[in-house]
């Protein structure tokens, strides 16, 4: 399937080669709903994306999302991010490690942001509880903007850009 101006993929499925080889193919894909299971589906989609603005992860299965979205070259054009709780598997200890390196302004003291550029301009995760959450610094330091939908929470988190 040709399709040179497609901007958005949906895909819920087993993550493939053929999946794989579509995305580059398409470099016109910019804004991408995926769901991920594993850690080897993540590192070989971050490979093959590198044009993504915009990304919302269905987690499917553990995953170290946080921790691969994080690295240093990974997703240099990602502007927003979301990850989804479809397994129990949008960790605290994994939204902490994004939240470092991609969303806290460099002058954070817990940041480990090494470029103006990476930081994102919007982060959101949908759970179902957030008590876990609530032990890492960065979450509670975090604005909170919340919509519920059930059980589950939306939750958009962002930081002052300036600290006193």
């Amino acid at each position: 399937m040709e399709a040179p101006k497609l901007q958005r993929l949906s895909h819920f499925g087993a993550y493939s080669t053929s999946l794989d080889e579509f995305i580059k193919k398409h470099s016109s894909i910019a804004t991408v709903k995926l769901r991920i299971s594993s850690n080897i589906d993540l590192t070989k989609f971050r490979l093959s994306a590198s044009q993504i603005t915009t990304l919302h992860i269905v987690l499917g299965g553990y995953c170290e999302w946080g921790s691969c979205i994080a690295l240093p070259g990974a997703f240099p054009a990602l502007r927003r991010l979301g990850a989804s709780d479809a397994a129990s598997n949008v960790g605290p200890g994994e939204v902490d490690i994004i939240v470092r390196a991609r969303c806290l302004p460099l002058d954070h003291p817990l940041s480990t942001a090494t470029s103006l550029s990476r930081l994102l301009e919007e982060f959101f995760i949908e759970i179902r509880n957030t008590d876990l959450y609530e032990q890492f610094e960065v979450y509670r330091q975090a604005t909170k903007q919340i919509e519920e939908d059930g059980a589950i929470k939306k939750i958009y988190l962002s930081w002052p850009m300036e600290q006193n």
